[in-house]
């Protein structure tokens, strides 16, 4: 069975798709941040106006770790995704290195979205809701809340760094594919070359030695009495 290998275009199309997907993909997780944020501002509001914690309100701490996890770990499949796109770039040899080093950028950064400080707080508000203690939930959702405003910048800086991204792809692969149309004519003008070394000088040129030829031909078909 012969294995096909995937053309230049299909590979330069699989990372367009990568792009765009990615792109997407960070938009929405920062929608999502967004809207955990501004919930955990309301919750933060009715646990200082309520002296008690009931239930529904457990359940809504709960509820917002959980999308808060849900985001982090969007993140993390956002950086994978990155990973792959770097290593079929690579492998396939399809863009300049500048063009390399800023998709390894955009990579270092999407790893460095979620801060240590904000994987401390969620992990202080695991254990805090765990031990139902109001206290403790309230200063670790207090903490979380100053962490998630550097998780929201550094995504709104990933989205920025992507369209970037796309933008200079773009311009490199019209230029990679002139290179490689220019190549392949020089080639072709190699090519022809070496198959037709007649075909080389100008017309009259031509004209004037195939008449030579003629002649030269004609005089050695007389008798030697007539010459």
């Amino acid at each position: 069975c012969e294995i096909r290998l995937p053309s230049f275009e299909e590979m330069y199309a699989a990372v367009d798709e990568d792009r765009g997907v990615q792109l997407k993909d960070a938009r929405e997780t920062l929608d999502q941040q967004k809207d955990v944020a501004e919930d955990l501002k309301e919750v933060l509001r009715e646990m200082k106006r309520d002296k008690n914690m009931g239930w529904e309100q457990q359940e809504q701490v709960k509820e917002l770790a959980a999308r808060q996890d849900e985001v982090a770990r969007k993140v993390e499949d956002l950086a994978q995704s990155m990973e792959r796109s770097l290593s079929r770039m690579e492998q396939g040899r399809l863009f300049s290195p500048e063009i390399l080093e800023k998709v390894q950028q955009i990579n270092e950064m999407v790893r460095d979205v979620q801060t240590p400080e904000f994987r401390e707080q969620m992990k202080r508000l695991q254990e805090a809701i765990q031990n139902l203690d109001k206290r403790e939930i309230q200063r670790a959702m207090e903490n979380l809340q100053l962490t998630q405003e550097d998780l929201a910048r550094n995504l709104d800086r990933t989205i920025e760094m992507l369209k970037q991204l796309q933008r200079e792809q773009s311009l490199d692969r019209m230029i990679q594919q002139a290179e490689q149309m220019l190549e392949e004519q020089r080639n072709l003008n190699q090519e022809l070359s070496g198959q037709r070394p007649d075909s080389t000088g100008s017309p009259s040129e031509r004209r004037d030695g195939e008449q030579d030829e003629a002649g030269d031909r004609k005089a050695g078909d007389q008798p030697e009495d007539e010459k």
